[in-house]
């Protein structure tokens, strides 16, 4: 018989290190741009940059890969000069992370962007783009 009682209390949890780094790269982009929201939020204002983090690989031995989109949305009127542009300028600000603690303890070892789509239109005509940030970083020892 499997004692899933035993299984569950020898479990050790784990750090939140994928909200953390989330929220680390959403207050960095926030001292550039706003708003910048944690999520892809239904009533967002018409203009926006979402950060939306997606575990990849976690490793409690400490590796730790992480996906973060990053949706940038103008407004109705903008064109798409202003998302491309902002997102060069999210490039150029991310990929510099590279040893740095972005959170409480969490350190990014390097980040790059994997992929980038073209802009798009939303429902309401309003220009968008999505990129999407590979980050690696490794679990600290002590949280």
């Amino acid at each position: 018989m499997i004692d899933y009682a035993a299984i569950l209390a020898a479990q050790q949890n784990v750090d939140p290190i994928v909200t953390r780094t989330a929220e680390g790269i959403r207050l960095l982009l926030a001292q550039r741009f706003d708003p910048v929201i944690l999520g892809h939020p239904f009533n967002a204002p018409d203009s926006f940059t979402g950060v939306v983090p997606y575990p990849i690989e976690d490793s409690l031995l400490g590796d730790v890969m992480l996906g973060i989109q990053v949706r940038i949305r103008g407004g109705k009127n903008a064109g798409p000069k202003l998302v491309l542009d902002r997102s060069e300028q999210i490039l150029n600000i991310l990929q510099q992370l590279t040893n740095v603690e972005i959170a409480d303890g969490v350190t990014v070892v390097v980040c790059w962007r994997n992929s980038s789509t073209p802009v798009v239109l939303d429902s309401a005509r309003r220009p968008e783009i999505f990129d999407s940030y590979y980050l690696r970083s490794d679990r600290p020892a002590f949280l």
